[in-house]
C-alpha cells in the first residue's frame, strides 16, 4: 500500500494492482476502473472496452463517439436514435454537409466501371437475410480532370439483382435501360 495524505494511491493485493483507488490491473489480464467498467482481452487478438451500465464514449476535447447500452453507435450525437446515428451541427442554414463518405481506391489505374456501392438487405419469409437492393456510383470516364460518373439503382426481381434505373454522366435518367438518352 502506498498512500499520501491518508488516501491509497497504489495497492497491491490478491486482486492485482490498484492505482488511485480506481484502475485495477488483475490476474484476469483486465484493466478495471470498477466492477462495471473495464478493458479486457478479446479473442486473443484485440481488446474489448466494457461498460455494463453506462454508454461508452470517446472524446477528443469533447465527446466524438458514443456506444449506448443497446449497442447503438452515435457519431457527434449525445443521444443515439438508431443503430448508427451521425449528427453534425453547424451555424450555416443553407449548405449541404458531408456526413458519410464511401471511397473506392485501386492499386491499378482507375478506369470506366470503377465504383462503390451501398447494399440493402432484408429478411425474407424463410428468415434468411438477402440482398434486396443496391445503389452504385461508378465512373463512366475515369480520366483525370474530366471524370464522369453515373448512379445506378438496382433491385431484386425474381431472385436476381438487376439495374432498374440509371442517371448517366450526362444527367439523363433511364428506367429499365442502361443507356438513357
Amino acid at each position: 500500500l502506498v498512500q499520501t495524505e491518508g488516501t491509497a494511491r497504489l495497492t497491491v493485493d490478491l486482486n492485482g494492482i490498484t492505482v488511485g483507488g480506481h484502475a485495477t490491473f488483475g490476474s484476469s489480464n483486465s484493466v478495471r476502473y470498477d466492477v462495471n467498467h473495464y478493458i479486457t482481452p478479446w479473442n486473443g487478438t484485440s481488446l474489448a472496452l466494457v461498460s455494463n451500465t453506462d454508454p461508452i464514449t470517446f472524446t477528443v476535447g469533447s465527446e466524438r463517439l458514443r456506444i449506448d447500452t443497446a449497442g447503438n453507435i452515435g457519431i457527434g450525437a449525445a443521444t443515439v436514435g438508431d443503430n448508427l446515428h451521425i449528427q453534425e451541427s453547424a451555424a450555416s442554414t443553407n449548405t449541404v454537409l458531408t456526413q458519410l463518405r464511401h471511397e473506392r481506391l485501386t492499386s491499378g489505374t482507375a478506369a470506366a466501371g470503377l465504383g462503390v456501392a451501398q447494399d440493402f438487405y432484408l429478411e425474407d419469409a424463410a428468415g434468411t437475410s438477402n440482398q434486396a437492393a443496391r445503389i452504385d456510383v461508378a465512373w463512366e470516364d475515369a480520366t483525370d480532370t474530366s471524370e464522369d460518373a453515373s448512379i445506378r439503382f438496382n433491385q431484386m426481381k425474381a431472385g436476381s439483382l438487376a439495374e432498374a434505373m440509371r442517371i448517366d454522366d450526362a444527367g439523363n435518367v433511364g428506367i429499365g435501360t442502361t443507356a438513357p438518352n
